[in-house]
């Protein structure tokens, strides 16, 4: 129970580190780069260090939902970020993203969307084990470290 307590606090603190740099940087930019100065100030602590160890396992997950009406389309119906836990493609990201979603999406490197199915998922602790399969072209996943 306790191993289980330490990996969500660590989950939690990689994916509040995703949000704070993704969030904000695709909405003014579309990518997720953030630059040194919009993390540094005199009254918070320096974060710049965790920011760019943590940054290339971060990864921006998206669901569409089938919807019915007025004909059949896919609609975004969550987003949010994912920790990458492996280089063959295995990410952690919030439950309540992938559940019950007719597709669901991963941007990789900043660069291509690609698909991603759901290995499993958590409820009570609101954690998700999906997997991307790469294309060539995009190498591999940068993990992170714990």
């Amino acid at each position: 129970m306790r191993q289980k307590r330490m990996f969500v606090a660590v989950f939690a603190v990689l994916l509040a580190v995703g949000m704070y740099v993704t969030v904000p940087a695709f909405a003014q930019s579309g990518t997720a780069a953030v630059s040194a100065q919009a993390v540094s100030s005199p009254v918070y602590p320096d974060f710049k260090s965790a920011i760019r160890r943590a940054t290339p396992s971060v990864v921006y997950v998206r669901g569409f939902g089938l919807h019915e009406w007025p004909q059949p389309h896919l609609d975004v119906t969550g987003y949010g970020t994912g920790v990458v836990v492996s280089s063959d493609g295995y990410i952690l990201t919030n439950a309540h993203i992938v559940e019950g979603n007719a597709r669901t999406d991963v941007l990789i490197k900043n660069e291509k969307y690609v698909k991603a199915r759901v290995i499993g998922l958590d409820r009570e602790t609101d954690l998700a084990l999906i997997k991307v399969d790469l294309p060539p072209n995009l190498g591999k996943l940068t993990p992170a470290r714990f």
